[in-house]
């Protein structure tokens, strides 16, 4: 044990360092009355929190969808710590894009925790995916800016304005990162951005270093999705949640809810890439090494809570090979349909294809086969940071839509980019500049007939061997 952290924590045994954060060192440790393992965190620096407001957050953590805290207290050495549920499921701050139903579902859950917190005068103040644990239950807040130690409440529901190096600004709201109080509106405006991350596979504003993933948040308007199977409400429910103007987002985190609640029929189940009864079985491509790079986004920098509860852990949400091609053929047989792969009209025109839960297949699909000599050739990247462009050699003839099908390396594949026929060339945009991404070229000639080509890379991230 390091002096950073007292040798002795009064009723607790077996500790083990699990993480070191710029406030505080958690240790998975064994309560000795109960024998149960908690997370034991203890404070390093940042505000010292009165009683009573801790007192406030062991309340609202009874919330079945927060972490719960099961004591505070002083060290020897008179640094407060506090033990915590542990959750060893990992979080959702490093995993791709969710379904939609399931990223909307996280939301609900982490919404009814803010509320919990809201209704006790406090704000969490840095909510963000890295602060959602994957509980045995269901997802779980944890985090909340009194826990952490990142700025005390001046009155109900108000907090000051906290340090911005503990604060993720891909996911902050504007007034945070103008060092302004944060009241229960930049929590809302933090579930929306939460949203959005879970929807696309990252933050909503990035950039190389904080100060410029700031400047851009506050420069510009929410960025669109990344993908087209999101239902226009939802959108819009974003969208009004990350509004620039605390007074211009839902009123409060379960106003936000039960919209969310409302818009939930509407979600796709499964993603594109897992939807059931849909398999790759060629011995082609194989799926890239595993781990995607820390990057330079500052919202790794906030996983003190979460990957304190189970480092190294991670949720699996791979897809066996880079499983490109079937994430083409998702879109054949679940969004456009089949006839929506092939040219409408002599002139080749294609309507965007937008997504439909009436079209989501309900039996095993036609069986798919590699037709090898239509396999698009010489794939070539031009990596611009935030967009990629792709271009290949089309082998068919000018007859096959292309799709481009990928995500950051080692994550779930999903279509980012669409190529009518005749076309070569197609730019990947709205990406994060901090992680490296794999991208698979796929042409599809017909419902069972396409030709995917070898998976390409960045090298963006540095990595050891």
């Amino acid at each position: 044990m390091s002096d950073d952290v007292p040798s002795l924590v009064a009723g607790y045994r077996d500790l083990v360092l699990v993480h070191r954060g710029a406030g505080a060192v958690t240790y998975r440790a064994v309560a000795e009355r109960s024998g149960v393992a908690v997370a034991l965190r203890v404070q390093r620096g940042g505000v010292d929190i009165p009683p009573d407001e801790l007192e406030s957050l062991r309340r609202a953590s009874q919330n079945p969808h927060m972490v719960t805290v099961l004591e505070t207290g002083r060290t020897a050495s008179e640094r407060r710590f506090t033990a915590l549920q542990y959750c060893g499921g990992g979080g959702y701050g490093d995993g791709g894009p969710l379904a939609v139903r399931e990223a909307v579902e996280v939301a609900i859950a982490v919404g009814k925790a803010l509320q919990a917190l809201h209704d006790e005068g406090l704000v969490h103040g840095d909510v963000h995916p890295g602060r959602v644990l994957r509980g045995e239950d269901g997802p779980l807040l944890s985090g909340a800016a009194t826990l952490r130690g990142l700025a005390a409440r001046s009155r109900p529901g108000v907090l000051e304005p906290p340090d911005l190096e503990r604060v993720d600004p891909g996911h902050a709201a504007p007034e945070t990162l103008r060092r302004q109080e944060q009241t229960v509106a930049s929590d809302v405006y933090g579930l929306g951005a939460t949203l959005w991350s879970l929807l696309a596979g990252h933050a909503p504003f990035t950039g190389d270093g904080p100060g410029a993933i700031r400047e851009r948040a506050l420069a510009g308007p929410v960025p669109a999705l990344p993908r087209t199977d999101v239902p226009e409400r939802l959108v819009e429910a974003v969208t009004t949640a990350m509004a620039p103007e605390p007074a211009e987002r839902h009123a409060s985190a379960g106003v936000f809810v039960r919209v969310l609640e409302e818009i939930l029929p509407e979600a796709p189940e499964s993603s594109w890439s897992r939807l059931p009864g849909w398999a790759w079985e060629s011995g082609g491509a194989e799926r890239p090494e595993a781990g995607a790079g820390a990057g330079a986004e500052a919202a790794a920098r906030g996983r003190d809570e979460a990957a304190a509860q189970a480092p190294g852990v991670r949720a699996s949400r791979g897809i066996g090979p880079v499983v490109a091609t079937v994430a083409a053929l998702l879109v054949v047989g679940a969004v456009v349909g089949v006839m929506g792969l092939l040219p409408e009209g002599d002139d080749g025109e294609r309507a965007r294809a937008q997504p439909s839960r009436d079209r989501v297949p309900t039996s095993t699909p036609t069986a798919v086969r590699e037709d090898g000599k239509y396999r698009p050739g010489k794939v070539r990247i031009t990596d611009a940071r935030i967009s990629i462009e792709v271009g290949w050699d089309d082998r068919s003839g000018g007859t096959a839509t292309h799709y481009v099908v990928g995500g950051p390396r080692g994550r779930t594949a999903s279509t980012l980019a669409t190529a009518r026929p005749g076309t070569e060339k197609v730019v990947v945009t709205a990406l994060n500049p901090g992680v490296d991404y794999c991208l698979t070229v796929v042409a599809v000639l017909d419902v069972d007939r396409v030709a995917h080509a070898e998976p390409v890379c960045t090298r963006r991230v540095k990595r050891d061997g």
